[in-house]
């Protein structure tokens, strides 16, 4: 007797508890507030700078990257942001467990409003109070001497589209009428196109990409990354301009190997992407680059196209670069000749260099192009002006099911915006020696319910005594 209580307890316990979470998850107001925790999220993740996937899954990497790419801008935040995920946002246990949430909310939801659907489709009971049948907004009542009331009722409603249903008590006759019942279920369609939508986004997050800042010179090749085994390879670069300077056209015909193999040569302009396997190269800026050779007692450190991808100074803007010379443990900036005033130092053809070691500037001279210098003990020869082309590069594997989603949105919401759900309720009861006819139209979503309702009245008038032809 004890240990049936006991059961009986525990499984009232699991009842409540399981009641209390279906109501918990049912909530709109919950629903709302986890669509706007998932945008402010992806609004984080869309204005921090996000460490790249190579960097994340190296501990060292991802120590340099905070050192010398977040500590810069964000200062003192640095840890707190790294510890919060911030830097990994899409990743987060808070943006995947807020979009778990609100799939499972939405799906309680959906589940909540299947037994009021379920009502709809089989039409609800057809007698009703008299009371109902003269409440509302859009009724209406006929006084007629015909005998066959209902069945001219009937007639209207049918020609109408209407499914009609039809009892009768005693001397009177009640009609329930419906009209696009199953379109009520486009509601469903509009649910499942926002959990698709959800995941779509989450996968695309998770396992997908974006680099807006992938930039290759002329004649270099660069790693994607991101474990696709890409690489890119800029062939060259033509910008056609204007005769007032702005921009006609810019392109980049590039090669595009797999695992160190050609796989796709085109040229990708603008609105012209390379797209191969999922991956999408967009055609995005460009910029000068220079090809430079630095040597060290003969030996040859560095031979290749430099991108000048940074603008220093002040009022006096120049374009610079900065590159790694690991074998000597120094680094290199070139700077070149002014972008915006006439410049007093630098000559077309020549560029500044500076060496460091360990942080400290140790030498900086002229380099003239085709002439090598001696700046820090290394040789530096200026070969060749050149330029590098910036891409947008993206992989979204959740793409597909973001297009799908949002068909089925706007499948959803034009079926129950186009073909309303509409509803009549008529009692036919006698008085005396004519009919009284009592009609009451809804249409919740239907903005013209009134004037649809004085047409149906007026058919069944119509119906009821037609007018000599």
């Amino acid at each position: 007797m004890g240990r049936n209580r006991e059961t009986n307890n525990e499984a009232g316990t699991s009842g409540r508890v399981i009641d209390r979470l279906w109501r918990f998850f049912s909530s709109v107001r919950l629903a709302l507030i986890l669509m706007l925790v998932l945008t402010g999220l992806s609004l984080i993740g869309a204005l921090l700078i996000q460490a790249p996937g190579d960097v994340l899954v190296d501990k060292e990497a991802y120590a340099f990257w905070l050192e010398s790419a977040a500590e810069p801008k964000y200062g003192a935040w640095t840890p707190l942001f790294s510890l919060l995920r911030l830097f990994d946002m899409f990743h987060s246990p808070w943006f995947l467990g807020a979009g778990a949430l609100l799939i499972i909310s939405i799906l309680v939801c959906s589940l909540n409003r299947w037994q009021s659907l379920r009502l709809t489709l089989s039409g609800g009971p057809v007698k009703l109070g008299e009371t109902f049948y003269t409440g509302g907004d859009t009724h209406g009542e006929l006084i007629t001497g015909a005998s066959s009331s209902p069945e001219a009722v009937d007639r209207v409603l049918v020609k109408r589209g209407y499914r009609v249903r039809t009892e009768q008590h005693d001397d009177k006759v009640y009609i329930a009428a419906d009209k696009n019942r199953i379109f009520r279920l486009a509601t469903y369609v509009s649910h499942l196109s926002i959990v698709l939508f959800i995941i779509g986004f989450l996968i695309g997050s998770y396992f997908g990409f974006r680099d807006t800042d992938f930039i290759v010179a002329e004649g270099a090749t660069q790693d994607v990354g991101h474990n696709t085994d890409l690489s890119l390879s800029l062939e060259s670069f033509v910008d056609e301009y204007y005769d007032d300077g702005m921009p006609r056209d810019y392109r980049s015909q590039v090669t595009l190997l797999e695992n160190g193999q050609p796989v796709r040569s085109e040229i990708v302009r603008v609105n012209h992407p390379l797209i191969y396997q999922g991956v999408r190269f967009y055609q995005s800026f460009f910029g000068p680059a220079v090809t430079v050779q630095v040597k060290a007692a003969g030996k040859v450190l560095l031979n290749e196209t430099i991108s000048m991808t940074q603008v220093v100074g002040g009022q006096v803007r120049r374009n610079a670069a900065f590159f790694e010379l690991p074998e000597v443990a120094m680094t290199a900036q070139l700077i070149g000749p002014a972008i915006n005033a006439p410049d007093t130092i630098l000559s077309e053809g020549e560029l500044a260099v500076q060496v460091s070691h360990a942080g400290q500037a140790i030498d900086m001279n002229r380099a003239v192009r085709g002439v090598p210098q001696q700046i820090g003990g290394l040789e530096f020869t200026y070969l060749d002006d050149a330029q590098y082309s910036g891409f947008q590069v993206s992989r979204d594997p959740g793409n597909i099911l973001i297009w799908i989603a949002s068909s089925l949105f706007v499948i959803g919401v034009g079926l129950v915006l186009y073909f309303p759900y509409k509803q009549v309720w008529v009692l036919v009861q006698p008085r005396g020696k004519n009919n009284r006819i009592l009609v009451r139209s809804v249409s919740p979503r239907s903005f013209n319910v009134a004037s649809e309702h004085r047409s149906l009245l007026s058919d069944i008038q119509e119906q009821l005594e037609p007018k000599s032809r």
